[in-house]
């Protein structure tokens, strides 16, 4: 009698997902059979039968998976990296790279490969030789990344060395939120004096072990002490209503929406979920953004907490900046990049150390304030019609400069408060709309009837789809570390392991009938 083949391709990518060993998937398939009436003769069951039958099936998935691939007519390249364990309990560590592109209807991750050397050009020819791979180098018009001195270096970083093995002029799209992670950073430091030396912060670590004693509703708002009321007070009614704006979205990101929680409950408010405190995370994180989370929290609760004069004078201008700056930078576009460094400015009158210790910071990283770049602010509703009309006038008179810089370098920074978007428009700024292949026909009518125009309708849905923060290689980071390890030591199948992943998360995001139900091989491409 034929055995049957238990381990189909829905099997296998379903224990591959769950990150389910050969050995903890043979008790599961054994015990599942038996329950449904078969009889172990019935079945091939043993562990190594499994192994096969897997690496058979994730093969064909993932050969598949590329096979469907329909890359858009332009694509971003993404990467991002990690120190891991060459392998699970070896003393030896790598750069994991994780390698993605995105478009304008979807991402795609490539690969994820094991770098000895971080360097700019290691990463650069893993970049070149993954877009190789999946033949995609004509196909890439920018970049996104982390704002690293291995990706960002004049002449030995991963960005320039991309460009030139790909002999194309591309668009520098730094990750947003690593540079605002960074200005956060600086107020932080300059603010309550504690030089951070790595991820860890002492502070943070002591509230987190602190949680268990803390009564979560006997919490005090921000707005009701004298000393925020009086900075925040006029503009309280608009950072509400602007995080509740931004909640109906999708957030990428569950720490996306508790951050917006907070800052409504910091102000007085209620969000739509309620007032609920989440348990502090891992301290060790290294995403700034979730030291924002610490922050608010421990503010909140300075009355069960023991904090030192400086740290609650620190902190109070810590959370004041959060409120105020970080979290309307964090969640809108590119070209509030301008109003931010303005608002840096002015910080001064809060906290002038660390008000000067941010704009040091920013001003290294104005990559949105170049002079095509700035094209990204034709497409912005928050822009005004008389602004935009003055920014069609500088595309027209303004020649451009002489340099080929991807980020302005600020001598005077003073000056900046005078400048204005239209200040940065100029003939180049065309180079943008040609990148993009987006028709100008609409700069020829006024700005007020630009949305009705169908030229600018395709730009604006191009602006929308082009990513500027790297969350797609983080993504893909956070699965090379789940899966570090695991399941197999073999390169080529961990490369399938990866896209089948992937695939099947996406293919099948819900655990409902309906989708339980759905055939997993039919998915992959649809």
């Amino acid at each position: 009698k034929r055995k049957i083949n238990i381990v189909t391709t829905n099997v296998a990518a379903a224990l591959d997902r769950c990150n389910i060993s050969d050995r903890k998937g043979a008790f599961i398939i054994s015990a599942c059979a038996k329950a449904l009436g078969c009889t172990l003769d019935d079945i091939s069951i043993s562990r190594s039968t499994i192994k096969r039958q897997r690496e058979k099936a994730r093969t064909e998935s993932s050969v598949l998976i590329k096979q469907n691939f329909k890359p858009d007519e332009w694509l971003v390249v993404h990467w991002d990296g990690k120190i891991l364990p060459e392998t699970s309990g070896t003393s030896i560590h790598v750069d994991k790279l994780a390698i993605t592109v995105s478009g304008a209807n979807s991402d795609k991750l490539l690969g994820i490969i094991s770098l000895e050397r971080s360097t700019g050009e290691a990463q650069a020819d893993a970049v070149i030789g993954m877009l190789k791979k999946w033949n995609l180098e004509s196909r890439i018009i920018a970049m996104s990344f982390d704002t690293t001195a291995a990706n960002t270096g004049p002449y030995n970083g991963a960005c320039v060395l991309i460009e030139s093995q790909l002999k194309s002029d591309l668009l520098y799209l730094a990750c947003r939120h690593h540079m605002y992670e960074l200005v956060l950073r600086s107020i932080f430091e300059a603010s309550i004096k504690t030089p951070v030396n790595g991820p860890n912060v002492g502070l943070y670590k002591r509230f987190q072990q602190s949680w268990s004693n803390i009564d979560t509703m006997a919490f005090e708002t921000g707005i009701s002490e004298i000393n925020i009321a009086s900075v925040l007070s006029n503009s309280k009614d608009d950072i509400i209503a602007f995080c509740i704006d931004q909640l109906k979205k999708t957030q990428p990101r569950e720490d996306y929406r508790e951050f917006l929680e907070l800052v409504i409950i910091f102000l007085g408010g209620i969000p739509s979920r309620g007032i609920l405190f989440r348990a502090p995370g891992a301290v060790h994180d290294a995403r700034w953004m979730s030291k924002a989370l610490y922050s608010l929290k421990i503010y909140m609760y300075k009355s069960q907490f023991q904090l030192t004069p400086q740290e609650l004078s620190g902190l109070r201008d810590v959370c004041i900046f959060i409120v105020q700056l970080f979290v309307k930078a964090w969640f809108t576009a590119p070209n509030h990049d301008l109003q931010f460094l303005k608002s840096l400015i002015r910080f001064e009158n809060i906290n002038k150390k660390a008000a000067q210790a941010a704009v040091k910071k920013f001003t290294g990283h104005l990559w949105y304030l170049n002079e095509e770049l700035v094209g990204l602010a034709f497409f912005d509703s928050t822009v005004s019609s008389d602004t935009k009309e003055k920014m069609v006038a500088a595309l027209k008179s303004r020649n451009a400069s002489h340099n080929d810089l991807k980020r302005p370098h600020i001598k005077d920074v003073e000056r900046w408060s005078s400048v204005n978007l239209e200040n940065l428009v100029s003939s180049k700024t065309f180079q943008f709309f040609n990148r993009f292949h987006i028709n100008v026909d609409f700069l020829s009518i006024h700005p007020s009837l630009w949305e009705c125009n169908n030229s600018f309708k395709h730009g604006k849905e191009t602006v929308v789809n082009l990513k500027v923060i790297n969350d797609v290689a983080e993504r893909a980071v956070a699965l090379a570390q789940c899966f570090n390890g695991t399941l197999t030591k073999n390169y080529e199948q961990k490369q399938h392991l990866f896209q089948v992943v992937t695939e099947h998360r996406r293919s099948m995001r819900q655990c409902t009938k309906n989708t339980l139900n759905v055939d997993f091989k039919y998915t992959i491409g649809n």
